[in-house]
């Protein structure tokens, strides 16, 4: 059960951060603006730039798409998710070991700071 509130709490903390990037920004400038971000965090290479570029791209894209669908926030964060592992995946396979560990690192942090945002709100 732990884990499933966590993951919800990280599906939700995605989905906040880009929504309000997202309210001016299409996914293809959202993903540019991201992968930049990146690119100094994980000091990503020439090489990999194009290819973690257009795996953000798919992603915002899925996340973009989700926002006009009529589907339950349930089947969205499903979604969300799937979304999530599949770029998370891909992203294993081209950044370095010391790269992955700082994205996964990253990640951990931005939950812990969702948690927290979370739980003081109300």
């Amino acid at each position: 059960m732990k884990h499933l509130t966590l993951t919800i709490v990280s599906l939700l903390t995605i989905a906040s951060t880009l929504n309000l990037k997202a309210q001016t920004l299409d996914p293809q400038q959202e993903a540019k603006q991201f992968t930049e971000k990146q690119k100094t965090e994980l000091s990503l290479t020439d090489e990999q730039y194009p290819k973690v570029e257009a795996i953000n791209v798919a992603f915002f894209t899925t996340v973009d798409s989700l926002k006009s669908t009529d589907a339950s926030k349930m089947a969205k964060l499903k979604t969300l998710k799937k979304a999530d592992e599949a770029r998370t995946d891909s992203l294993k396979k081209i950044l370095t070991d010391e790269q992955y560990a700082k994205f996964k690192k990253q990640r951990s942090e931005n939950k812990k700071e969702f948690k927290g945002r979370y739980k003081n709100r109300g």
